[in-house]
């Protein structure tokens, strides 16, 4: 891809792919709409070629690049890059994203590092193509010829109105045409490596490896590297703003296994014991305190109705494993926000107490709830994330270039300074604050507590959780960190509980130098 300068479009400097979830497609992108298919209408050559397709030609798609909303491209069809404006000093700022592309899909902005490499996308355009190269068929560059080669395959894949069994035997008679072997072969690539299925909502990793987002969700829970390359992967990047499904495995297991699809479908609900009476009161909620994401909480459940709800959470080991946990509210029995934990660890005592450790895997906002007749409480709940990253640059690019100048020795002493701050600006104050507290020993950094929760991360999509988990503040204060959308705003209430604990050790050695 070369580098070009920003294109003249409202959307090509700051504006995020958030946006692009609520509007609808114009009529001059209708050609790049989603594929759909009736499942009703006939599998036609022309249709079968349509589902091969690259969205922005008529040729069929080839050295395969997945993007930021779904698409699959070409690589030679993406169009040049240019510089991004104002994101060298915003968080991450690494190279990959300092450049950005107008997708010709969506008509928005990607930036090069969201534009990730798709290896089983690739591997089935090569078995289709080798399919086809069998049938000695002209050399494929145009839809036209795409449509006649299926058309090779299809008339090759009927049997013939001679052959004797058609008139009685026709629907018992296996079809063993080119179509066929061309759809058993890639039935064969279709199936996710983690639960051997069908892929159902396909998600594809940054380093190219597609798995069922289910399933590639709970392993980074446990993991944070790809199941098949073990690559470093953020569990950020499994934000549907950020990454959709990949719409070329989407568009072929429509095509072929629309069936198998409904019933991974109701096979996916199953795995949810709550789902099943279809109220929508999915979530057992346990009603104690504020969990993080990525942070452990350790409980010690003695009441008779958690005790009911542990039982069927964990179910000997086959059940779910997760619940909410949530911080009572004296108004509406629970907070608005909480964290899904992950049972990581279950030890049962002989009096059916239980001793569980759990970390906090993702965050919701609780839309209702009723009691269940155990005592406990089900939550229908709504699963929400922060928005994109390329969105969180944007913000921050914003507020940064609207702020003066800061020297480089600066060091904020008002809440009002961090909103002239970057976030790496943030999260070396931070750190350096916490490294210096650290050695006057407060309790909340001992060394025990430190034992279970980590030293200080210096990733500030870490570190509040970090410190929210640890530090002595206002629990509704830190369910107000819960319900932020962004990193940034996170640190800045972060950086502004370390400054007014400088600020309390401050006055509390005055007062005592004073007292001498």
């Amino acid at each position: 891809m070369g580098t070009s300068t920003p294109p003249d479009h409202p959307s090509t400097a700051f504006n995020g792919q958030s946006a692009l979830l609520n509007q609808p497609i114009g009529d001059d992108t209708a050609e790049h709409e989603p594929y759909s298919f009736d499942e009703d209408e006939e599998k036609t050559p022309k249709a079968t070629a349509e589902v091969f397709k690259c969205p922005v030609g008529s040729h069929v798609l080839c050295d395969v690049v997945k993007l930021p909303c779904g698409q699959c491209l070409c690589k030679a069809c993406l169009p040049k890059s240019y510089r991004r404006v104002g994101i060298e000093r915003t968080w991450p700022g690494t190279l990959d994203r300092h450049l950005g592309i107008l997708c010709p899909c969506c008509n928005e902005e990607h930036t090069e590092g969201d534009c990730w490499p798709d290896f089983l996308s690739n591997k089935a355009l090569q078995r289709v193509q080798s399919l086809i190269a069998t049938l000695n068929v002209m050399p494929i560059t145009g839809a036209q010829q795409l449509v006649e080669a299926f058309e090779a395959l299809h008339i090759d894949s009927t049997t013939p109105e001679d052959d004797p069994r058609s008139l009685f035997e026709h629907d018992e008679v296996p079809r063993k045409g080119p179509i066929d072997k061309m759809e058993r072969i890639l039935r064969r690539e279709m199936d996710c490596a983690i639960c051997h299925a069908l892929l159902y909502q396909p998600w594809t990793t940054p380093c190219g490896h597609t798995f069922c987002r289910n399933c590639v969700t709970r392993s980074l829970e446990i993991s944070p590297t790809c199941p098949t390359c073990r690559t470093h992967i953020r569990l950020q990047n499994l934000d549907h703003r950020s990454s959709q499904p990949n719409d070329f495995i989407v568009r072929i297991t429509k095509y072929f296994w629309s069936d198998d699809l409904v019933q991974r479908k109701e096979h996916m609900r199953l795995e949810y014991p709550y789902l099943q009476d279809d109220s929508g009161l999915s979530m057992p909620l346990f009603i104690c305190t504020v969990s993080f994401p990525c942070m452990p909480t350790l409980l010690h459940v003695f009441e008779q109705k958690y005790r009911n709800m542990m039982r069927r959470v964990w179910g000997n080991g086959y059940g779910d494993k997760h619940f909410g946990m949530v911080l009572p509210d004296s108004d509406n029995i629970t907070a608005p926000v909480g964290v899904r934990l992950r049972i990581d660890e279950f030890n049962g005592l002989p009096d059916g107490r239980s001793l569980l450790e759990t970390t906090g895997t993702s965050r919701f906002r609780v839309k209702r709830h009723e009691f269940h007749e155990d005592g406990y409480v089900l939550a229908e709940v709504e699963d929400f994330e922060d928005v994109s990253l390329h969105e969180q640059e944007h913000r921050e690019a914003v507020e940064i270039m609207a702020a003066p100048p800061l020297p480089a020795d600066f060091q904020p002493t008002t809440h009002e300074d961090l909103n002239s701050m970057t976030t790496k600006e943030m999260m070396d104050y931070a750190y350096s604050s916490i490294t210096l507290l650290h050695q006057s020993s407060p309790g909340w950094l001992h060394a025990r507590i430190l034992a279970i929760y980590g030293q200080c991360p210096n990733d500030p999509s870490l570190f509040p959780w970090w410190l929210g988990s640890i530090i002595p503040a206002d629990e509704t204060q830190k369910v107000r960190l819960l319900e932020q959308v962004t990193v940034r705003e996170r640190m800045k209430i972060c950086c502004g509980w370390i400054l007014e604990w400088t600020a309390r050790r401050r006055s509390s050695s005055w007062s005592a130098c004073c007292s001498m």
